[in-house]
């Protein structure tokens, strides 16, 4: 059994649709709220908890030429937003090329960015783009301890940082400890046809 509550008593108990998908209609997450996930099975009970931050607009997603991969009309894709002042954010972003997901892994925070318009190029090593493509982008407002699964996974990629740290289970908020996280966010999406 699959439960979600929130911290103002509602309880929403999830319904099992495909085999392993669990879901809910009618919820509508709110900014500033503590849910909390429950998942009982095989006698075990595994619970995690997620706040949903305040939601900051993705502004724009645009595409230039490839900076690295100058030949062959390749493109990189950027997003553009303004970063709401004054409080920690972090956010993921997900991309699809004609409809596929890319496997790159995107993870930032504000760190260096509180209150700024910020332009974040989503270098992306899966898919090569096109002209001619249809490109959408994710834009996902996380928590912290979400920000820190997705960050910790981006660190393990082969191309990151350093060229990739030895791969080890990226840390949870599920408890007893298990691969995967559980995410209240706010999310929103933006297509272009590339340029």
């Amino acid at each position: 059994s699959v439960t979600v509550s929130d911290d103002q008593g509602h309880t929403y108990p999830f319904t099992e649709g495909p085999a392993g998908t669990y879901s809910y209609s009618n919820l509508r997450g709110e900014a500033g709220t503590n849910y909390k996930m429950t998942v009982s099975t095989g006698g075990v009970i595994y619970t995690a908890n997620s706040v949903m931050p305040a939601p900051a607009t993705l502004d724009s997603v645009t595409s230039r030429p490839n900076d690295f991969k100058s030949s062959n009309n390749r493109r990189e894709i950027t997003v553009h937003f303004q970063d709401p002042p004054d409080v920690a954010n972090q956010y993921r972003f997900v991309m699809y090329v004609n409809n596929v997901q890319v496997k790159s892994i995107f993870a930032f925070n504000d760190d260096f960015t509180d209150g700024r318009y910020v332009d974040i190029d989503l270098v992306e090593n899966d898919i090569d783009i096109y002209p001619g493509d249809t490109v959408k982008v994710e834009m996902q407002c996380i928590d912290k301890p979400v920000y820190t699964y997705w960050f910790s996974l981006l660190q393990q990629e082969t191309d990151g940082p350093g060229g990739g740290v030895a791969p080890s289970n990226p840390p949870t908020n599920i408890t007893p400890a298990t691969l995967g996280y559980f995410s209240a966010h706010t999310t929103q999406s933006e297509s272009i046809i590339v340029k």
